[in-house]
């Protein structure tokens, strides 16, 4: 694993396991280097929805797909220029789980800027 795909497997694992925004271990995690900044959004009530994170420095999808498997992708959005949203199927948690579903922007270059970690229930 690369330092990127290693912070961002630790903040899968502090979303996951957050009972809301305040918690430590989502902080810590979101203090790492490889991201350069990151925005909580919460559902009403508190909980983390998701995270939204910059990467410092952009990663090749080659990456994040040999540390979270293959990549779908999602619809297209109306903006040509706009980067394609794939997300990694192999994230998603199992029926009857918590877990943090993992989605990336790929540019036209094919590296990743900026990731959402949604905190998902199945």
């Amino acid at each position: 694993m690369t330092e990127t795909t290693e912070a961002v497997e630790a903040l899968r694992t502090a979303i996951a396991a957050a009972q809301d925004e305040r918690d430590e271990a989502v902080h810590r995690a979101l203090a790492a280097r490889a991201f350069a900044d990151g925005q909580i959004v919460n559902v009403p009530g508190g909980l983390i929805d998701h995270v939204i994170v910059t990467l410092a420095d952009s990663s090749p999808m080659h990456e994040l797909e040999e540390a979270f498997g293959p990549a779908r992708a999602l619809p297209r959005r109306p903006a040509p220029s706009a980067p394609r949203q794939v997300f990694f199927e192999a994230t998603l948690p199992s029926e009857g789980s918590t877990g943090a579903t993992l989605l990336a922007e790929v540019g036209q270059d094919g590296r990743v800027g900026r990731l959402t970690v949604r905190r998902d229930e199945l």
